[in-house]
């Protein structure tokens, strides 16, 4: 088999996985709905989907593009449906090459990057499975005791803060412009009307901040 043969019967193979990995998980959600009888709620999902996709649709296409020549085309399709591409799957693939003293785009590295991140897509699930059948009945009671509880009520604030404190910190003038958009918008529609259109204000944010970088830049470079 060619190169042009075998990258043709690797990306019809990949469609396929791909649509079936789809269906696959938009069905429980479908059965469900049949089993107790529950119509889904079509304009809830549109609601709490569209910032989502606006908001995730051009990275992936983005990501698609940069990592492809990297990854090779089997590489990308079995990333893409296991997930954890840019912190797992494709630091295995570079060291794989990295082994084998090969650049990426030759037919050695190819193959070498699917075998990596097959081994690794095995390998987190193994993990995980195991991690499910023995550690989650011992975590279980100790996690769900009263002392802990407040602990994990609070945990989504304090991973936030974790998370933005570094940002604010590494580099201030950048970031302190969207957060003070947020916590503007937070302010003017109020906690209730916030938290159910977050999504959507998000993008707000996301593109004031674009217009307003791009003017100070072009401000800056007259």
């Amino acid at each position: 088999m060619d190169r042009l043969q075998y990258n043709k019967t690797v990306n019809n193979l990949g469609r396929i996985m791909v649509f079936i990995c789809v269906v696959a998980f938009m069905l429980p959600a479908f059965i469900i709905s049949a089993a107790f009888k529950t119509p889904i709620d079509w304009g809830m999902v549109v609601k709490a989907g569209m910032p989502l996709f606006l908001t995730f649709v051009p990275s992936a296409i983005a990501e698609n593009l940069s990592y492809a020549p990297i990854l090779g085309s089997a590489g990308l399709f079995v990333a893409c449906i296991t997930g954890n591409l840019g912190n797992m799957k494709l630091p295995a693939a570079m060291n794989a090459m990295q082994l084998i003293d090969e650049n990426p785009g030759s037919e050695k590295a190819d193959l070498a990057s699917v075998i990596a991140i097959c081994s690794a897509s095995v390998v987190t699930m193994c993990i995980t499975t195991l991690g499910m059948i023995f550690l989650a009945p011992l975590a279980a009671p100790l996690l769900s005791t009263p002392a802990l509880q407040p602990a994990f009520n609070n945990l989504v604030p304090a991973l936030q803060g974790a998370i933005l404190f570094p940002m604010l910190a590494k580099n201030p003038k950048a970031a302190i412009m969207p957060y003070c958009l947020a916590l503007a918008a937070l302010f003017i529609f109020g906690r209730s009307s916030y938290s159910s259109n977050q999504g959507f204000i998000m993008i707000g944010v996301i593109l004031i901040c674009v217009i307003i970088t791009y003017l100070r830049w072009k401000s800056q470079n007259k």
